[in-house]
């Protein structure tokens, strides 16, 4: 085989799995429980941001999760409740969804560089990436609302739910994802 057809060959399946990622994200995000006193939903959409940073290496979890967001400008209902917004980027939910762009090959990197991926590694690193998503987010929503506001509805209601999603995207790429890596 020719070098230029595996590069093309290599290139569509980065494509085919990034594009997967996003699938995998809208799914999941269409899981939520709507708040009646903030526009932030409660969803599992971290949850997939979680598990496609610790699954695909970093430029492939990016592209998942820009993918996803090019889905969501285009129309499609892939948002928290099948919402389809064109103009998300304009919403005051916009942070948390560009925060994802960020955290998600880093997230994938850190998880990368750490060879035996004990739990308690797991678990911090998507703490601090939850912090920087809640950073991101509250930072956007305070344009719109407020800082104090912006905290109170977009931070600490989600607190605890934080904790149990980052709980249980720890078990599953302990679990399903890293066992062969110990």
């Amino acid at each position: 085989m020719k070098q230029s057809s595996l590069v093309l060959k290599d290139v569509g399946s980065d494509i085919a799995i990034s594009f997967a990622g996003s699938i995998l994200l809208a799914f999941i995000s269409q899981y939520y429980i709507p708040l009646p006193f903030t526009p932030i939903p409660i969803s599992l959409q971290t949850i997939g941001i979680f598990l496609i940073a610790g699954m695909l290496d970093p430029l492939k979890a990016f592209l998942s999760v820009f993918f996803y967001l090019l889905e969501g400008t285009l129309g499609f209902p892939v948002f928290a409740g099948g919402l389809s917004k064109p103009l998300w980027f304009n919403a005051s939910t916009a942070g948390f969804l560009f925060s994802f762009l960020f955290t998600v090959p880093l997230i994938s990197k850190v998880l990368q560089y750490r060879k035996g991926k004990h739990w308690l590694f797991i678990f911090s690193t998507l703490c601090i990436a939850q912090a920087v998503i809640f950073i991101f987010g509250m930072g956007w929503l305070s344009f719109f609302i407020g800082i104090k506001k912006a905290f109170i509805q977009g931070v600490f209601p989600f607190i605890i739910g934080a904790f149990v999603k980052i709980g249980v995207a720890t078990f599953l790429l302990k679990t399903i994802f890293f066992k062969r890596s110990d």
